[in-house]
This record gives structure tokens, C-alpha cells and sequence, in this order.
């Protein structure tokens, strides 16, 4: 349903003159918690909702508004012209000139009060490709891969990481997705785009270079790759990292460590506490050293890269810093 809380129902209302036999019979969408908006030709306080109907086909209005009260009178505004129509919980709109799915249209504009979806096509109020009908409402139509489709939303709302291929217009997992073995799902192709395997986990390093990186950037990155930064687990892996990034020439690599949710309580980037993780090398021996407002963010400087330093650590930077010959690890999740 769109953002307009609706109940449609037909009021076929019966509308006399004084001393008269019946003269006139129109027709009007309920629409709940709704605000008709545009010309108001009349408004007053009536006793029921069939006077105000009266009124409005006297007038030969478009519509009418009657305003939710707990008793009689009731505020009554009769439009002439319709507009636009918005959510208001003190409203109930009854719309003259609504069009729902099926019925018959002259202009898109008939059709998009009860459903911004629809268009009028062929004179009648229909949904777009890839949509059906259900009630007043369009309704995506879920593709599974190797199904027809218009859109990629098809598929998508079918299979995650998926795609509507242009060449024979079918479902299809996007680049860098094969088929699961069960052909109703698309698993990211990790060896295909280059990860290799490390102690029982597949990672990728994205090597640094003279374009500057910032550690906001890496953090997106490895999550576009359907991964995580690289967490050592003991001294070891610590090491391997080190080691890894000193191989291709960096002299930085991004650490999954940070404190943007709680300034000075720095946390894993999967929430969890660093707390006092014998493996961690801070420098000065400290979390607290390099840790200010502006730096919530961590990073490794690695060994013999600076002529004074004996040995790797990890200290707070900026975030949206730029570094050159700054380096990611990224794992497989």
C-alpha cells in the first residue's frame, strides 16, 4: 500500500431536494486517515456524512473532506478542483473523481490518487510491467533466477545479488556471483576475484599505492566485497599481517579497531570490546596515547620502514584521513 492508510468502499448516495422525488445519485472512495486537497468550493459544519455528500453533488464537486470528530457537527469541505492527496489523521476523504485498478481512465492522473503506480493505459487504470494487481494496490512480481523479468527489482526481491540480464531479459546472479548448488541463490565467487586462502580463512589485501586512503574507505570496501577487515586472532596472525602488508612496500595497514560510538572505549568493528588483548601493540603501550576526539579510528605501522623504530604497533587516526602507502586486509564472512 502506498503511504496513504486507505479504505476504499463505493458510497452510492441517494440526493434529494426539498419537495422533490430523488434527482441525482453520485458516486465517492472512502479514503481514511486522508486529506483531499485543491479548490474548496464550500465549508461548513454538518450533522451527518450524506448531507455533506448532498452538497458536494449540488455543487458538483470533486470530493469532499469530512473531518473526524466524535460527535456531531462534523467540518465539511467540498472541493472543486483535486490536486493532491496527503495523510492526515483528522480526515476522511471521499473522492469523487478516484480512479482504482480495472476502473476506466482518460489520464494518468485518474489512477495515481490510490496508487502512484499506475498509469491510465488503454483507457483503464493498470499497473506498470513487472507489477500485478492485488486489491487497489501494484504488487511486485518476485523472479527467481532464470525467470522472465522487466527489472532487476524483480529479481533482487526474489534472490540477493542478483540482476535482470539485458541480452535475454532473466534473472542472473551479478558479477562476481556464481549459483548455489540448489540454483536459488548467488554466492560471491571469493577465489575469482582474487582472494587467497590463509589459515583457514579466505582474505584479500588491497594493496596501497601513491593515491591516498583513508580508513572509512577500506571499512566500505571490504564490506563491497563481501568481507570484513582482516581481525588477527593471536600473535601469529598478528604477524602474518605485518608481514603481509612489509611485503608489498606499505608502510601502514588499516586495523579493525575503532571508537566512533563511545569516544575512549575502543571496540572491534564487530562491537565487540578490545578490552586488554595481549596481542594488541599499542603505541606507547597505550590505547589512550594516540586516542583523542578527532582520532577514532586505528591503524598499523609496520616495522623497518621508520629508521628508529624496532617493531610494529597500532595507534588511533583519522578517520577520514588520507594516507599514501596505506593498505587493507580483507577476510571472507
Amino acid at each position: 500500500m502506498t503511504s496513504i492508510g486507505v479504505l476504499v468502499m463505493v458510497l452510492v448516495v441517494m440526493v434529494a431536494r426539498e419537495g422533490d422525488s430523488v434527482v441525482k445519485q453520485s458516486q465517492f472512495l472512502k479514503i481514511t486517515q486522508t486529506q483531499g486537497e485543491g479548490t474548496v468550493l464550500f465549508e461548513k459544519k454538518v450533522a451527518t456524512v450524506l448531507e455533506c455528500a448532498a452538497v458536494c453533488a449540488q455543487l458538483s464537486g470533486v470530493g469532499y473532506n469530512l473531518a473526524l470528530s466524535p460527535g456531531a457537527p462534523q467540518d465539511c469541505l467540498v472541493l472543486g478542483t483535486h490536486t493532491n492527496t496527503t495523510v492526515n489523521g483528522n480526515y476522511t476523504f471521499y473522492c469523487g473523481d478516484c480512479k482504482t485498478l480495472g476502473q476506466s481512465c482518460t489520464q494518468n492522473s485518474d489512477c495515481t490518487t490510490l496508487e502512484p503506480l499506475a498509469s491510465c493505459s488503454g483507457g483503464v487504470c493498470s499497473c506498470p510491467p513487472a507489477y500485478s494487481v492485488s486489491g487497489t494496490q501494484c504488487i511486485m512480481v518476485p523472479v527467481g533466477l532464470g525467470g522472465t523479468c522487466v527489472v532487476n527489482a524483480q529479481c533482487q526481491a526474489n534472490t540477493m545479488n542478483s540482476t535482470c540480464n539485458p541480452s535475454n531479459m532473466t534473472c542472473v546472479c551479478q558479477p562476481h556471483f556464481n549459483v548455489n548448488a540448489s540454483g536459488n541463490g548467488c554466492l560471491f565467487d571469493y577465489a575469482g576475484y582474487g582472494f587467497t586462502s590463509y589459515n583457514g580463512r579466505y582474505v584479500y589485501h588491497l594493496v596501497g599505492g601513491p593515491t591516498p586512503s583513508t580508513w572509512n574507505y577500506a571499512f566500505v570496501f571490504c564490506t563491497w566485497i563481501m568481507s570484513r577487515m582482516f581481525i588477527p586472532r593471536n600473535s601469529a596472525e598478528w604477524d602474518w599481517m605485518e608481514q603481509t602488508t612489509r611485503t608489498f612496500l606499505d608502510t601502514y595497514v588499516y586495523f579493525p579497531i575503532n571508537d566512533k560510538s563511545n569516544e575512549g572505549n575502543p571496540v572491534w568493528n564487530n562491537g565487540t570490546s578490545v578490552g586488554s588483548n595481549p596481542i594488541l601493540k599499542w603505541s606507547s603501550g597505550s590505547a589512550s596515547a594516540t586516542n583523542t576526539p578527532s582520532f577514532s579510528c586505528v591503524r598499523m605501522t609496520v616495522k623497518s620502514f621508520i629508521p628508529t623504530q624496532t617493531d610494529e604497533y597500532i595507534a588511533f587516526t583519522n578517520c577520514d584521513g588520507p594516507f599514501a602507502s596505506t593498505s587493507v586486509i580483507c577476510e571472507a564472512v
